[in-house]
């Protein structure tokens, strides 16, 4: 099976250890550790796997993938879409989890191929929920990879409810 990765920071670099365990060698785009933006191309392939990718994806580029195209995102969707999602997630009291999700031409609307839920606690802040979610998106990635090589069927159940979405500059406006 033929699997391109493009993914970045802590979860990218574990799931594509995850990968690479299972003695898989994804075409990886790039791993953004930086801030540097790649310009490679997806190209046909089997599965194509964005975990916290910046970048969002053309029609052509989730065409091109022949069994799925999904994401790893760090919220429960519908809530959350977008960018910083654990802040938000205490902020806004909105429920918590991993979720991993089919790619469409949206940010973070695609239907959902697995979710799981995290808990959250008063003393929580972002940076240790980021870190508890992590471990979940990390399971998810990795069953949801394995039942991809054992040919097992995905999820795929549209999004309910309107949830909700942000952009870096709404949470640099809500810190001023």
């Amino acid at each position: 099976m033929d699997f391109v990765f493009a993914g970045r920071g802590i979860v990218g670099e574990r799931c594509l250890r995850i990968l690479k365990s299972l003695a898989l060698h994804p075409h990886t785009i790039a791993l953004l550790g930086d801030g540097r933006e790649s310009k490679y191309g997806v190209g046909v392939c089997d599965v194509l796997w964005s975990v916290h990718w910046p970048i969002k994806f053309t029609a052509e580029n989730i065409a091109s993938a022949k069994i799925a195209a999904l994401n790893v995102h760090n919220s429960y969707l519908p809530w959350c879409r977008g960018t910083d999602a654990p802040y938000w997630t205490l902020k806004e009291k909105t429920p918590c989890g991993a979720t991993v999700h089919w790619l469409d031409e949206g940010i973070d609307t695609g239907p959902i191929c697995w979710q799981r839920y995290v808990e959250t606690y008063s003393d929580d802040t972002p940076e240790i929920l980021y870190d508890r979610i992590a471990n979940e998106e990390v399971f998810l990635f990795t069953m949801v990879t394995r039942r991809l090589l054992a040919g097992e069927p995905l999820g795929k159940e549209p999004q309910v409810g309107e949830g909700s979405f942000h952009r870096k500059a709404d949470r640099e406006a809500n810190n001023k």
